[in-house]
């Protein structure tokens, strides 16, 4: 009985451990909230882009990095965050995981 009660626990452990969270999540960021109200939470992003469409309306995107840590190693989560006319209207997020060595060329010929 103990031995399943410690597979249980350690299982458990296992699984909760490799849960990560993003702090760029729906419970911090809304549709409708301004620019300037993203970064004054989130602070200044790494990168920025704009567009102006044919009608004058602008699009804006910032782009924020977080680094991610879980048992199976690190990856940055990217957030892109798209305004219109500087009103958030969408909100993507894709990891992006390091090159590992073992897939790097040689120079071997």
């Amino acid at each position: 009985m103990k031995r399943i009660m410690l597979f249980i626990a350690i299982t458990a452990l296992l699984f909760t451990s490799c849960q990560v969270s993003s702090n760029i999540n729906t419970s911090r960021v809304q549709a409708g909230m301004t620019k300037e109200e993203i970064i004054a939470k989130l602070g200044k992003p790494y990168k920025s882009s704009f567009y102006v469409a044919k009608d004058s309306t602008l699009y804006e995107t910032l782009y924020y990095k977080e680094l991610l840590t879980k048992m199976s190693g690190q990856s940055s989560l990217i957030s892109a965050l798209k305004f219109r006319n500087n009103i958030l209207f969408s909100l993507d997020q894709n990891h992006e995981y390091p090159i590992d060595d073992y897939y790097l060329p040689t120079n071997e010929h």
